[in-house]
């Protein structure tokens, strides 16, 4: 007996001149834009949950910078805190990535969703997203280095590892297999999306960037900022980091979204692929 899954992926249908089902772009961005703002009350209180969490972390590394400045190893202590500060905020930036995944892609199959199941769900995957995260930007410098192009192919043939290890059940590695095997024959389609996505998740964090300085500009206009150690100046310094990191978590919230919807059309493709297979 035929093994369909192996005959399947040394040679897909398509390519044994069987029509090759079209990725649905349209479908796909309606999934990314329908996945993530269905349940914009529970990923609002997620981004500003971790957005405070991250400002917090943001104001002690700079209360700590500053007083290191004055000891003579503080050439030593301000890389140390800036490097933590960072992975830390990368690893706040993983959890809600992770969330907003899983929120789109259970609002995509029809399943409930929930503040807590969600989050409870996305906190395992933080660092093993952080770590494919790492590896994906490690082969994208590398085929960048050699030619754009090839860069461009593996931004698109990996751009589902994430989805792939959390709900395909690959493994850490092989999750990269998993996402080039997904999106075989459609890696422009998903690089177009991807692109388009990116444009707009970057609107978002220019949009809130220009509030934030709009905001912080009627602070100063307002005279509450000529006092620098004023407890109005930490107000201020904290509304800053919080809007700013909420643009940020927002924008990345859509764009893990998208992620999920590129899955969804890629998963349902293969079973295309698979019914015509068993049908000849």
């Amino acid at each position: 007996m035929t093994n369909l899954s192996n005959e399947y992926e040394k040679n897909p249908p398509y390519m044994d001149g069987m029509r090759k089902p079209a990725f649905d772009f349209g479908r796909t961005l309606s999934l990314t834009f329908s996945g993530l703002f269905r349940s914009i009350v529970p990923v609002l209180i997620c981004a500003l949950l971790i957005s405070a969490i991250g400002a917090v972390v943001l104001m002690a590394s700079y209360a700590v910078t500053e007083l290191a400045l004055n000891e003579s190893s503080s050439a030593y202590i301000e890389p140390i805190v800036g490097f933590v500060t960072s992975a830390y905020l990368i690893f706040l930036g993983c959890v809600f990535y992770g969330f907003c995944m899983d929120v789109s892609y259970r609002n995509v199959l029809g399943y409930p969703v929930g503040l807590r199941d969600s989050l409870r769900r996305s906190l395992p995957h933080a660092l093993p997203l952080m770590v494919i995260g790492i590896l994906f930007w490690i082969g994208f410098i590398i085929g960048y280095i050699a030619l754009i192009i090839p860069a461009l192919i593996l931004s698109a043939g990996w751009a589902l590892p994430g989805p792939a290890y959390i709900f395909g059940g690959a493994s850490l590695l092989g999750s990269f297999g998993e996402s080039w095997r997904l999106t075989s024959g459609y890696k422009w389609m998903v690089w177009l999306i991807n692109f388009v996505i990116g444009l707009i998740a970057q609107l978002a964090l220019v949009i809130a960037f220009l509030l934030t300085a709009a905001v912080l500009a009627l602070f100063h206009e307002a005279g509450l900022t000529t006092d620098p150690d004023a407890a109005l100046s930490w107000i201020q310094t904290a509304f800053g980091f919080l809007s700013l990191l909420f643009g940020i978590y927002l924008g990345a919230g859509l764009y893990a979204s998208m992620k999920a919807a590129i899955y969804t059309e890629c998963v349902d493709l293969q079973a295309v692929w698979r019914k015509n297979m068993t049908d000849e």
